[in-house]
């Protein structure tokens, strides 16, 4: 279990037998912020991930944005783009994940209707992020139509 709010939990989910350790874990520094961002872009050079951490760092949702949990549901939507697409795609990724919008389904960014048709599209960041998204979602349903269902 994972929780940024410890005391937003019913005291029912964390009573002793079912949470018998607890760890916590600090928000992450500018420079652990460099180390995961290589970790997940190996071929990334230093100045890549000090300018990721910056971007991270600077939005106003504060620490909010850099809990870990936040960050890895940023870099597995970024995980088909190159990590200078992933820099760019910062502040869109947190306006849509921790905005005022209504949160997305599982938590992955949703673009406005006008940019899933096209006609809004300004960047090629964001014409290679909404593709990746349109690919995953037809290779989706491809793999569901490939499954077989056998009687046991």
């Amino acid at each position: 279990m994972t929780t940024n709010h410890m005391e937003r939990l019913e005291s029912a989910l964390i009573r002793g037998g079912r949470v018998d350790r607890r760890f916590h874990f600090d928000w992450p520094s500018e420079r652990q912020l460099q180390r995961l961002f290589l970790t997940y872009y190996k071929d990334a050079s230093e100045e890549l991930a000090a300018e990721f951490a910056r971007a991270v760092f600077e939005r106003p949702e504060g620490i909010e944005a850099r809990s870990i949990a936040t960050l890895q549901q940023l870099f597995v939507y970024f995980r088909e783009t190159p990590a200078k697409d992933c820099v760019v795609g910062v502040d869109e990724f947190f306006e849509m994940h921790l905005g005022t919008s209504d949160p997305p389904s599982r938590g992955v960014p949703v673009f406005s209707q006008e940019k899933r048709n096209g006609s809004a599209v300004g960047s090629p960041t964001e014409t290679s992020i909404i593709q990746a998204v349109e690919d995953e979602k037809i290779q989706k349903q491809q793999r569901k139509k490939n499954i077989t269902h056998t009687p046991a």
